[in-house]
């Protein structure tokens, strides 16, 4: 069970987001790393979140190859 306030934010995600090679270590983006920022940005409006997030993919991937298509759906309650 989950105890639902408003103004909580939940997200789906699929796994291409942190399946992406990247950084100067040449990593995973990575689980853990993908939720930090995702705590990091709930407080934004969601269209500045949308943004943000395309910001640290592209970022991230730097002269990579994107590995996969990723999808995250946000919604505040």
């Amino acid at each position: 069970m989950i105890d639902i306030q408003k103004g909580m934010v939940f997200y789906l995600a699929t796994d291409g987001f942190q399946d992406q090679i990247g950084g100067t270590k040449q990593k995973r983006f990575g689980k853990t790393r993908f939720i930090k920022v995702l705590k990091e940005l709930h407080h934004l409006e969601l269209n500045n979140q949308k943004q943000k997030l395309i910001e640290i993919f592209s970022e991230f991937c730097g002269e990579n190859d994107i590995q996969d298509d990723f999808t995250i759906v946000g919604f505040k309650l």
